[in-house]
Formats: structure tokens, C-alpha cells, sequence
């Protein structure tokens, strides 16, 4: 791509607030870069943009060569190809018509990346070429040569004869010559020195506060952990003023005392410039939470023996090592309001104010994943989700817990997951942290990273068509796999402690006790309340109905929490299944049921006792291991965990802020699902048996 037209406008206009006096003599650039043409293409006329190194040695010399084509004695030079900028551009021409690098280059401190001249100088026609007679808007940047030692010369001989290095007064361009005669008075002597600033902030108890970058690109040092700083502007007085200003636009809160020089490391810029950084010390205390970060991906203290671990600038592991050996800590970070992290609600899985800064510098400290995008994805029960971006496109879903959460029962409902998908079941891939670890946990954050399902949709529209035959199937593979695990083998557990009527009693007859001391106060509370009285005056209708299971019902390490809501479909097939809980025995055909006969598939489709059939023969293909005796008591399980239950007719009670109007809506479709499952439990049975038998 070539140089963009918003970039040589910015650039002119820089350079116009330096020489207001000269915009009318630039009037013809102004009209290209307000033509339909690219500015730098060689084919725009009358002018075009072309670019020039003005390299000036320690001797106060510029250099010059001879130019094959026009005979003339000229700075390096020429025409734009697809450079980053204006600046890049006469970086590339000097390199190739000199051999000079970049990297034995530097900015000056008093034109930094502006122009130091745009010089506006006609072209003769060249029949040969077909090219007219036409102008050239020459923009001229100038640079210190960064080595003690001149660069050796190689000359690209095709257009150049000869190079020399001539005083400022002897300089070919009258208006160059001119303008760095003046700026010699100001202290242009050839002599390179920083011109961008850093701060090494460190709390005086052996800890660093770094900056990770973004990762974009075409931006200096992206994607790694480095210091706060930038370069010197025009309006800086001197590098403390610049590194003044830096921090105030970078991290607006963080104020540090005692900004003292320490060092000059050498850094790289983007287009290569040699880059002399002065460092500057200042200690602060802070939490890195309580600053407002403009720019980057985080703010986070380390201390050295964590170095290693991260990606750093160059240099940087050793600039700060150098810098704990001669400041050896005082002793332990103080206590205190300014050192805490900020607080948090209960429950609440991170700091609202930098929870996707939090994640993105988790994911790369533990994951070496470099996010250029994080945002809040689909919210969990308990958890906080996100959906990061990395630099190789792909996407990733972050879970992140709350701090009351069991965490080691979290790596074992991951570590399910992955026993899962070693037997086909289409499971997410878990990405552990560097160490191994299912979790990473940092920054007073847990977090758990996996595959993001691309283009699946949860499963609360209900099953219908194909789904039936995917979702029976997948829930028979994933039975199959799990009768496996090392938890234990399937055993026979007393049917009536599968469907425990006793144990729903004293929940519905607890739930009415507070509920009588605590009136409800909405609409959806009274009618919670009510429905919780239908239920308990229902049981021994629900105890009948349960009677007539076998004795014994099969148990088995399960899923534990197969709603419609942690089935992913795409194209009407199962496309993943997440949220797997601890390993626990539970009843197979609950979970069967459970998602089988969601209480939406039962409401929404008239025909649910065929579609059931056609789910439970595709479980009983990739499970021929469940006896049929425990596939026939699918419906009657499902209805009598469905009269047992107390959710969400507790909500309004546990969670008031969890009651949505649907959860209101599910609410009700369970309780009116419950009485269809009950009305029709025969013909649905009466399938089974003619599928089964």
C-alpha cells in the first residue's frame, strides 16, 4: 500500500505550523492532495510527492551524491513504493542509493520525525520515459548518523557517481541549507542524543510496574511487556517533560515521586532508526487497577525472577536486573488502601473498572496468547465470559470466577471435559496455561481458556427435525465415554434415591417457610410461591407416578449440567457441549431427559413423544451398553425431577437481580411442561416400548 493521503496531509500540516509563512508557495501541493490521484504515484501531474534523507555526520555535514540522471549534486532521494511513510521512504531511498541502514540512523532532537524542508523543485521531460515536465514536492527529513565510525558507502552505481559530505553552508538546496544553518544556532551539531523518554517505576520493595503493549500492527515493540514512555514532541521542553507528558496521556492516575535519570539504552523504531531511550527512575505504590491505562493492554508489578517469563522489550530483563542489584529492596510492600487491589462485590468475578484489561494481560502472561481484541461474551451462571481475539485470528472463550468459587473443583470439570473428548464427544478444546494448569490464576483473577465454537447457537429453541437424532446420539456417546472414567464404572442405585420425593418435600416446605416470612413483592414471587404450593400438594401423585420405576436405575459419572443452554448447534447438529461439572454419579436418564424433554421442545412441538423415540434410538446406537429398562423410564424420570424441583421458584428469594422476564418465561414453561410430560407420560412410554421391544 502505498503512503496514505491522511498521512502526507498530517505530515504537511506539521510541518505548516513550523512555516506558516510558506503555505502559499505549497499551494500546488495542497491542490494534489486535494485531486482524485494518489499524491505519490509518479503518474500524478503536474507534481507528486517524493521524499529525501538529509544525513548529517558529527562534523556538522550533510551528504550529498551525484545524481547519473540529472547531473546534479543532490541529498539521497526519491520517488515513493510501499512504504509506511513519508519517513520510511526516504529511510528505503537512502539505503538503497548509500547502503546506509536505518540502523545507523537516528532522529534529531530538533526536527524529530517533521520534515525539515519541503522543497518544491521542477523536472525536465524525459521523452524517454514519456514523462512530461512536472514538479516535484520534495519532503526532506533529517537524521544524525548514530555510529561513532561513518558507515562505509555502497553506492548503487546504475544512478549514482560519487557522494560527498558538505558543510551546512555549502549545502546544494538554498532553503535546506538555510534552514539547518538556523537550526545549528539552536543546537543541530551532529552529535546524537535521546529524543524519546522512559519510566522505570519500581514501589521500592523489588517490584517493576510494566506496560503491556498492544498488539497492532505497524506500532513500535507490539504485543510485549515494556516500560511507559514515548517519544519527545515538539512542545516537550526536555526528555522529563516528555516522559511527564507520556505518563499523564498513558495512565492517567499513575503519579510517581522522585523522577530521577538513570540510563540510555539503545532501542530499534519501527522503520529501524537507531533509538537512544533515556531511562528515568520514580517510585509509586499503587495498584495498577487504579489507573485509567489509555494505551496497552494492561499495567501489572513484577518482580525480577519473573522476567524470565515474559516477553520483554530487548534489554529490558537486563536494564531492570541491573537496577535491583543496586537497589537492593527495603523489605516488604506496606499495607494499606493504596496497595490493596480494589474492592469487589460478593460473588463478583472481577473489578467492573478492568476486568478486560485483566483478561487480556492474563492471557498472555499464562497463556501466550496476544489478544487484539477482548469483550464481554454470553454471560454465565456464576462466571464473568469473555471472547478474546488473538493475532493469528483465532478466537477464544475465557471464563473468569468468582472468588468464592471452588477452584479445584473447576479443574476437574475441565480436566471431564477433556476425558470427554478423548471418546468423540465434541468438546471445546482446552487451552491449559504454560505450566499445565487447567486454570491460570493472577491478579486476584481465575480463568479458564477454551476453543471459541464458532458459528453454534445454544439449544433453547427446542429440538426439532434433525436435532433430535444429533443431540441422542452425542448424549449417548458422551455416556458411553463417561462410563469410563477412572471415578468409577456405572452401578445400581436405588430408584428412589434418583428421583427423591422425600428430599423434594422438605425443599418445597422449606422454600414456603421463607417465603411466609419473607411476602413476596412481585408478580413472578407470588406466583413462584403459589406454584411452590401446587407442587408440594402434588407430590404424592408424583410419589404413584414414581412408583412404577424399576427397583434399581442405572448411576454414572455424567455431564452433571446438560441444559439447552451448554448444547451448541450449527446446522442442526451438535456442535459442542461445555459447562461440564465435577465428576458425580448421577442418573444418566435424568440427564437424557433433561435435555430431550426440555420444557421449550415440549411445549413447541406437539409431536415430542416421536421425537423422543428418534433421540433415544440414536442414544441406545452409540450406548448399547444402558439396558432398556432404564431408555423406558426416560419421560417418567424427567417428570418426577420436574415435580421435585424448586428451581427457579426460588430465585425471587436467593438471586431477586437473577429474575429476568425469561427466566420468568422458563419458570412457567417448566411448570406447565410438568403437567403435559404428566398428561401424556403413557403415550410417550407406549413409543418406547414399540421402539425398544
Amino acid at each position: 500500500m502505498p503512503v496514505t493521503r491522511s498521512h502526507i496531509r498530517a505530515t504537511t500540516e506539521t510541518y505548516l505550523t513550523r512555516h506558516p509563512q510558506e503555505r502559499e508557495s505549497l499551494a500546488g501541493l495542497t491542490a494534489v492532495l486535494d485531486g482524485p490521484d494518489d499524491p505519490s504515484s509518479r503518474a500524478t501531474l503536474p507534481g507528486h510527492v517524493t521524499c529525501s534523507a538529509v544525513v548529517i555526520d558529527r562534523h556538522r555535514r550533510v551528504l550529498h551524491i551525484g545524481h547519473r540522471a540529472s547531473g546534479l549534486l543532490l541529498t539521497p532521494g526519491g520517488h515513493g513504493e510501499a512504504d509506511r511513510s513519508l519517513l520510511a521512504t526516504a529511510l528505503r531511498e537512502v539505503s538503497e542509493e548509500t547502503g546506509i541502514r536505518p540502523g545507523d540512523l537516528c532522529l534529531t532532537p530538533q526536527f524529530l520525525g517533521v520534515p525539515v524542508d519541503i522543497d518544491v523543485h521542477g523536472i525536465d521531460a524525459d521523452p524517454a520515459k514519456g514523462e512530461p515536465s512536472h514538479q516535484h514536492f520534495d519532503f526532506r527529513f533529517a537524521f544524525y548518523v548514530s555510529t561513532e565510525q561513518l558507515p562505509p558507502l555502497r553506492l548503487h552505481d546504475e544512478e549514482v557517481s560519487g557522494a560527498q559530505w558538505l558543510a551546512f553552508a555549502d549545502v546544494s538546496s538554498p532553503t535546506l541549507g538555510a534552514k539547518l544553518l538556523d537550526a545549528e544556532a539552536a543546537g543541530l551539531d551532529g552529535q546524537p542524543e535521546p529524543v524519546n523518554a522512559s519510566a522505570l517505576v519500581h514501589d521500592g520493595y523489588g517490584r517493576y510496574l510494566l506496560h503491556l503493549r498492544d498488539m497492532r500492527e505497524g506500532i513500535w515493540e507490539p504485543g510485549v511487556f515494556a516500560l511507559l514512555g514515548g517519544g519527545r514532541e515538539s512542545g516537550d521542553r526536555c526528555l522529563e517533560g516528555t516522559v511527564r507528558r507520556e505518563l499523564a496521556e498513558e495512565a492517567p492516575g499513575l503519579e510517581p515521586v522522585g523522577l530521577t535519570p538513570y540510563a540510555v539504552e539503545e532501542a530499534t523504531s519501527v522503520d529501524g532508526l537507531a533509538v537512544p531511550v533515556k531511562v528515568y527512575t520514580a517510585r509509586w505504590n499503587g495498584h495498577p487497577d487504579t489507573v485509567d491505562l489509555q494505551e496497552g493492554v494492561l499495567l501489572r508489578w513484577f518482580t525480577p525472577d519473573m522476567l524470565d517469563r515474559l516477553r520483554l522489550s530487548p534489554g529490558l530483563g537486563d536494564l531492570i536486573r541491573r537496577h535491583a542489584a543496586e537497589h537492593p529492596p527495603a523489605g516488604r510492600p506496606a499495607s494499606g488502601p493504596a496497595a490493596e487491589r480494589p474492592r469487589q462485590a460478593a460473588g463478583a468475578a472481577m473489578s467492573t473498572r478492568s476486568d478486560v484489561t485483566v483478561v487480556a494481560g492474563v492471557l498472555a502472561l499464562h497463556y501466550r496468547i496476544l489478544p487484539t481484541d477482548v469483550c464481554e461474551g454470553p454471560s454465565g451462571t456464576a462466571t464473568c465470559n469473555y471472547v478474546a481475539q488473538a493475532t493469528d485470528g483465532r478466537r477464544w472463550f475465557v471464563k473468569a470466577y468468582p472468588e468464592s468459587i471452588d477452584l479445584d473443583a473447576e479443574r476437574r470439570a475441565l480436566e471431564l471435559a477433556e476425558f470427554a473428548a478423548l471418546g468423540g464427544v465434541p468438546v471445546p478444546g482446552l487451552r491449559r496455561t504454560q505450566d499445565g494448569d487447567p486454570l491460570a490464576t493472577d491478579g486476584g483473577v481465575s480463568v479458564s481458556v477454551t476453543a471459541f465454537a464458532e458459528g453454534a447457537e445454544t439449544a433453547d429453541s427446542g429440538l426439532y427435525g434433525e436435532r433430535w437424532a444429533s443431540v441422542g446420539e452425542t448424549v449417548g456417546r458422551l455416556h458411553r465415554t463417561l462410563a469410563r472414567h477412572p471415578d468409577g464404572p456405572p452401578r445400581r442405585t436405588p430408584s428412589r434415591e434418583v428421583c427423591d420425593v422425600a428430599r423434594g418435600r422438605q425443599r418445597l416446605e422449606r422454600l414456603l417457610a421463607r417465603y411466609a416470612k419473607q411476602p413476596p413483592r412481585s408478580a413472578f414471587g407470588a406466583w413462584a410461591r403459589d406454584t411452590a404450593l401446587q407442587r408440594l400438594n402434588g407430590l404424592p401423585a408424583a410419589a404413584s407416578l414414581l412408583d412404577a420405576l424399576p427397583s434399581t436405575l442405572a448411576t454414572q459419572v455424567v455431564h452433571g449440567d446438560l441444559s439447552s443452554l451448554n448444547l451448541m448447534l450449527e446446522n442442526e447438529k451438535v456442535a459442542a457441549v461445555i459447562d461440564f461439572r465435577p465428576p458425580a454419579h448421577r442418573s444418566p436418564m435424568w440427564e437424557l431427559g433433561r435435555i430431550v424433554l426440555d420444557p421449550r421442545t415440549v411445549l413447541s412441538t406437539p409431536d415430542w413423544p416421536t421425537g423422543l423415540a428418534t433421540a433415544v434410538a440414536a442414544y441406545r446406537e452409540a450406548n448399547p451398553a444402558m439396558p432398556v429398562k432404564d431408555l423406558l423410564t426416560v419421560p417418567r424420570v424427567a417428570a418426577g425431577y420436574l415435580a421435585c424441583s424448586v428451581y427457579p421458584l426460588s430465585e425471587p428469594l436467593d438471586d431477586p437481580a437473577a429474575v429476568t422476564p425469561q427466566l420468568e418465561a422458563y419458570g412457567r414453561a417448566r411448570h406447565e411442561a410438568l403437567g403435559v410430560l404428566c398428561a401424556r407420560l403413557d403415550e410417550a412410554e407406549e413409543v418406547l416400548r414399540d421402539l425398544l421391544r
